[in-house]
């Protein structure tokens, strides 16, 4: 048994949460051993989710020139790929899966045009690769739950996804919460450690 803490980045209006998680080792015998298992009990509430592209207008993402030096002819205001969990109505749906987060991330940026992950994204799914068929507890586009919820919004960290705690937003929208995140990107695609980069997150959280 190997015990790890989840990663605490900011979480906005209720401050920081950390959850201390139990990671099982996979077997390498291959016996189906789960990569790693969330031992924290579920919530009263079943957890839906629901994936929103949208684009904040007000700011600019792409350049007018592509790195081939044609005028790019694609939508140039900055995407924000919104993951929501929320407290859901119980559903005979079938829950997303490691994978079905993972396959998020193809499209984090261009919507609708999936980019083949290459470098360390290609390195990370290779090896998580053995996980991508576990089960998580949300389940797309599930009847929402009836009241009023608090939010949080949560900020992911250094040019991570906004699946990147799953399981903790998961865990949050079980007992109650409306969870929002968006991927912690710079003015361009990768985060910066400067005051503009700064500046991009603090926008994306304004903007949600």
């Amino acid at each position: 048994m190997l015990k790890s803490r989840i990663r605490c980045p900011l979480v906005v209006i209720l401050g920081s949460i950390c959850l201390e998680v139990i990671a099982t080792a996979s077997s390498v015998s291959g016996q189906g051993t789960p990569m790693f298992a969330l031992e924290a009990k579920q919530g009263p509430h079943a957890v839906g989710l629901k994936v929103v592209e949208q684009y904040d207008y007000s700011r600019i993402f792409q350049p007018l020139i592509d790195e081939l030096g044609q005028p790019y002819r694609g939508e140039r205001a900055r995407p924000l790929q919104t993951l929501i969990w929320y407290p859901a109505q119980k559903s005979a749906s079938s829950p997303v899966t490691v994978g079905g987060y993972i396959a998020l991330e193809a499209t984090q940026t261009s919507f609708g045009k999936p980019k083949h992950p290459t470098g360390i994204d290609e390195w990370f799914q290779a090896g998580t690769k053995s996980a991508f068929a576990m089960p998580m507890w949300a389940m797309r586009d599930a009847p929402l739950a009836s009241g009023h919820f608090p939010v949080v919004i949560y900020a992911p960290s250094f040019s991570s996804v906004p699946w990147e705690n799953a399981d903790l937003c998961e865990y949050l929208a079980s007992y109650g919460y409306v969870v929002i995140a968006s991927p912690g990107i710079g003015v361009t695609h990768q985060s910066t450690h400067d005051l503009a980069g700064v500046d991009a997150q603090a926008r994306d959280i304004l903007f949600l």
